[in-house]
């Protein structure tokens, strides 16, 4: 008689496949379970929860900005143009002297955009004064800035209208 192979039927196989003994192969093993941080980075310890209207940011505490598409710098950024400024009743003051003066005339100040080299004397007289003082970073200051070197301080200032009766 013919041997299995010439006979044209399939070679005899093995009806159960061996067990593989290894683990399947699982994608993103060994991974931190907090992976978009380092563990440096990652929040410490149990965070406490929040009164209810509790606000975050308050008065009188320094704020920092990085990004000059923050909504308060795209409105101090507007005030640049004629109209923003007559519809907002506010202009900007740019550098230390005008900042200094609007400071010791009383003008109402919204807001001061300070660098880091800014000086800490105009910081503490506004701060004394309750306007709200803001660090940013360099590029933000060149976005408020209407010169081409920025000279560190930039002012909200409200524009007060006066009567010409209140005039001496």
């Amino acid at each position: 008689m013919d041997p299995a192979h010439q006979r044209g039927r399939p070679h005899q196989w093995v009806e159960l496949q061996p067990v593989d003994r290894r683990a399947p192969h699982r994608r993103g093993r060994g991974r931190p379970q907090d992976p978009r941080r380092a563990r440096g980075e990652r929040a410490q310890g149990v965070r406490r929860s929040r009164r209810s209207g509790e606000e975050v940011a308050r008065e009188g505490v320094l704020t920092d900005i990085t990004s000059p598409r923050n909504p308060r710098v795209a409105r101090a950024r507007k005030l640049r143009r004629r109209s923003s400024r007559d519809r907002e009743g506010a202009f900007l003051a740019e550098g230390p002297q005008a900042v200094l003066e609007a400071l010791d005339t009383g003008s109402p100040i919204e807001e001061v955009f300070l660098s880091d080299e800014a000086t800490s004397e105009i910081e503490s007289r506004a701060r004394a004064a309750g306007v709200k003082v803001i660090h940013v970073a360099d590029e933000v200051l060149a976005s408020l800035a209407d010169t081409s070197t920025p000279q560190g301080v930039v002012a909200v200032v409200e524009i007060r209208s006066l009567d010409l009766a209140a005039l001496p």
